[in-house]
């Protein structure tokens, strides 16, 4: 099976296989990458996410990439 790369780092990040019965329930991935966002966009002078463009994507999944909490 597939998985999304965000939630594939929010695996490894929390020491689980995705998709096995110690993953935790979605709204915790959900509530993770938000606050991922959040701090990202803080990182880069952002007030908000609108209008988030192909490139600040490509820049937060690198970011994320170093994450370890």
């Amino acid at each position: 099976m597939n998985y999304q790369p965000r939630y594939i780092q929010f695996a490894r990040v929390r020491g689980f296989e995705p998709g096995s019965p110690d993953a935790p329930l979605m709204h915790e991935f959900i509530s993770w990458v938000r606050l991922k966002w959040a701090l990202w966009a803080g990182l880069h002078g952002r007030k908000n996410l609108y209008g988030l463009t192909a490139e600040d994507h490509k820049a937060f999944d690198e970011w994320l990439k170093g994450e370890v909490e």
